[in-house]
């Protein structure tokens, strides 16, 4: 009897050992520390401030044959406008822009100031081009010719050439002046009111990228 208890002990020893080994090595992995605290995330905010300028402060310009090689002239009438405006403050960076009495060739150029208020720097991304709460464009870079077709009918009505800006860095309380030429195409309705939108979205500055168009 004594001799097959002395060969039961060992393996019985080991088999302890080998049970306390793991119980410790699973106290161990499955240990945790808690910490508490609070982050305070930083803000993207900005909008178009101030009173939009225009070059039509009476008589027309007119431009022949495009923005990109056309040159201007200053008519002796006064028959087209152009009104912008920015929308309300749950849209602070969408603006309408809208052409009265519209004709082939008149040309308007718009310049107005974005408005930076976030907590974390931003840069100025892309631009969208909206149409009956449509996106029709999108432009990520400057010295862009956009067309429009503004009523459906499969005709471009108006150009414009948009102004620098993307990648501009924005602080703060800090502000930067762009802006972009309209031209009235011939397939323009007449006796038309046209509109369309400018909707410009800055991104976290660290994050900023150009999509490779």
């Amino acid at each position: 009897m004594k001799k097959g208890i002395n060969k039961i002990t060992p393996a019985f020893i080991l088999s302890m050992i080998t049970a306390a080994w793991i119980g410790v090595s699973y106290a161990s992995w499955t240990d945790s520390i808690s910490i508490q605290g609070t982050v305070d995330t930083g803000t993207v905010k900005w909008e178009f401030s101030g009173v939009p300028s225009q070059s039509d402060l009476g008589l027309d310009w007119n431009c022949f044959w495009d923005l990109e090689s056309g040159y201007h002239v200053l008519m002796d009438k006064d028959v087209a406008s152009t009104i912008v405006k920015y929308e309300d403050p749950e849209h602070p960076h969408v603006m309408t822009v809208t052409i009265n009495n519209a004709y082939p060739y008149y040309y308007n150029h718009i310049s107005f100031n974005v408005h930076y208020y976030g907590s974390i720097p931003a840069r100025i991304w892309k631009v969208n081009f909206i149409v009956d709460s449509k996106i029709k464009k999108t432009i990520y870079k400057s010295d862009e010719y956009i067309y429009l077709d503004l009523n459906g009918d499969g005709q471009n009505d108006i150009e414009i050439w948009w102004g620098d800006g993307f990648g501009k860095q924005l602080h703060y309380c800090s502000k930067h002046a762009t802006g972009f030429d309209i031209l009235v195409l011939q397939p323009a309705p007449q006796g038309k009111t046209l509109n369309f939108q400018i909707e410009l979205v800055c991104i976290q500055w660290n994050e900023y990228t150009t999509p490779n168009l």
